[in-house]
């Protein structure tokens, strides 16, 4: 075969790998689970790195598609409150299929809540907090579907987030869905 065919056939492979990393890459720790119980909101931060922290608008759509789920979902947005919601984008551009550019995108959802010792309460833990729950995954697509790509699995992770909060949260699951203050 020559270098080309090789070529192509490293790619098709790549992106074989690729797409059922997003699906497989999911877990997160079973021990968050009861630790979201009695999570009452989140702050919302959306990091966006790579070759997708140039684009127009990106941040944004995130942090609005992010806060419009966990809205929806019954989960409050506080700006007070020391858990954050915190998703992070990063995309890497890779070689082109038959003159359409590719870029790997790695998405990861974070819940990250403030933590102290044990033995000295008043002792916070440096870096913001720890990470109690997450979900990630890297999928290669096209550059063009960059943006449906990120979509799905802002949807994919946070549906998980959700679902488990209100696992573990059925009443105020309830109460706040059918609240205005959300």
């Amino acid at each position: 075969m020559s270098a080309k065919h090789w070529t192509r056939l490293l790619v098709a492979v790549a992106l074989a790998f690729a797409g059922a990393a997003l699906a497989v890459r999911s877990e997160g720790s079973t021990l968050a689970q009861t630790q979201l119980r009695g999570l009452t909101g989140v702050n919302v931060a959306v990091h966006v790195s790579g070759e997708l922290e140039d684009r127009e608008g990106i941040e944004t759509f995130v942090r609005q598609k992010v806060e419009e789920y966990l809205r929806r979902s019954g989960i409050a947005l506080v700006a007070t409150n020391s858990e954050t919601m915190r998703v992070e984008i990063n995309g890497a551009r890779s070689s082109c299929v038959g003159g359409e550019p590719l870029v790997a995108i790695h998405v990861a959802a974070k819940l990250i809540e403030h933590v102290s010792l044990r033995r000295d309460p008043s002792s916070d833990v440096p870096g913001g907090g720890a990470i109690t729950w997450w979900r990630d995954g890297t999928k290669m697509c096209a550059e063009k579907g960059a943006r449906q790509t990120i979509e799905t699995a802002i949807d994919y992770f946070l549906g998980a987030f959700t679902d488990e909060w209100k696992a573990e949260n059925p009443a105020a699951a309830k109460v706040r869905r059918g609240s205005s203050l959300n």
